[in-house]
Parts: structure tokens; sequence; C-alpha cells
């Protein structure tokens, strides 16, 4: 972590920022990102091929087990025109629909035998 004490921007003296690494964020391979903040929900699997990145806080990270699912079977599962669904009944009710992340972590899906 490192400290910028006295950063300035016009109008404005901030002191004592705090810049968390940005390697702690980074994708690994295999990550599955599901919007679960944004009008559209869906899932999209990560793969270190596309280069480095960080997701928004509009995405959770969800870093399967890969030994017990395949990221992309993931992937697909979540975008289940009836899943999506599910999620989307579940942020109704809001102008921006938005999932809790206990909401996600409820979902229960079946596993095949791999």
């Amino acid at each position: 972590m490192s400290v910028y004490p006295g950063l300035t921007c016009p109008g404005i003296r901030l002191c004592c920022i705090h810049i968390v690494s940005p390697r702690l964020h980074l994708l690994q391979d295999g990550d599955v990102i599901f919007a679960g903040k944004v009008f559209s929900i869906f899932a999209w699997c990560y793969h270190e091929q596309f280069g480095a990145a960080i997701a928004s806080s509009l995405f959770y990270v969800i870093r399967p087990k890969q030994e017990e699912i395949y990221p992309e079977y993931l992937c697909a599962l979540l975008n289940l025109p009836k899943n999506r669904n599910y999620f989307q009944q579940l942020g109704s009710g809001v102008t921006i629909p938005s999932i809790r992340k206990s909401e996600l972590a409820e979902f229960k899906i079946s596993l095949i035998q791999m």
C-alpha cells in the first residue's frame, strides 16, 4: 500500500490517500464475472489470453473450484434464460436491478460428474 500525502486537485486538498496494489484485484484464469448491478444481468468467463484485467465494482468475481466445475459450464448455467430471469426478479422493484452477494451465494446449481 502506498501513501501520497497532500495530493491536490483544483479546489480540493486530499490527505493520506491509500493506493492498494492493483495486483490484488487482477482476474485469474477461469474467473467468472457476474454482472449483478446492471440492467442486463450476465456472466462471462475470463481467460489469461485476454490480458490483465480488473473487474469493476459492478461485477461479482466468482472463482470456481476447477476440480469441481468448469468455469465455462458455470458461466453457461448462469446465462441460461431461466436463471437470468430468476436474478432479474430478485433485483426488480428498483431503477437499476442489483443482486446482493448473499443472493448470488445462495443460488444452487446441479453439478455433473467430471
